[in-house]
């Protein structure tokens, strides 16, 4: 379990996924079953992103992922297409933005105008 919101588990042919969903890993502990129900995306881990994303998701608050997702939903609710990979790089990008800003670092945006 990640957080309330997110877990990882291993399938029945031993590869690694991870579920996101709300309260999904609420008071779960490693071992427990998770409710089918509460399932809301799989994303199955493949490669050396797998590291990279497991690493992340326990790094980072439930609010960064809450707000990763609800941004992915706007995008597809507006008839857009998401690149399923891109959830890590959303997850980073605000992760990193937050650290930067509670250390009072901040950057010039170079594209400001454009976005």
């Amino acid at each position: 379990m990640f957080n309330n919101n997110a877990s990882s588990t291993v399938t029945d042919d031993r590869k690694e996924d991870i579920l996101l969903g709300l309260g999904i890993g609420f008071n779960k502990r490693p071992g427990d079953e998770i409710n089918k129900d509460k399932i809301e995306k799989i994303y199955y881990v493949q490669d050396n992103i797998q590291t990279n994303f497991l690493d992340l998701l326990n790094n980072v608050s439930s609010e960064v992922i809450d707000a990763s997702q609800k941004i992915i939903s706007l995008i597809l609710g507006n008839e857009g297409e998401f690149n399923k990979k891109g959830i890590l790089s959303l997850i980073e990008h605000i992760s990193f933005e937050i650290d930067r800003t509670e250390k009072n670092i901040y950057l010039h945006n170079l594209m400001f105008s454009d976005v």
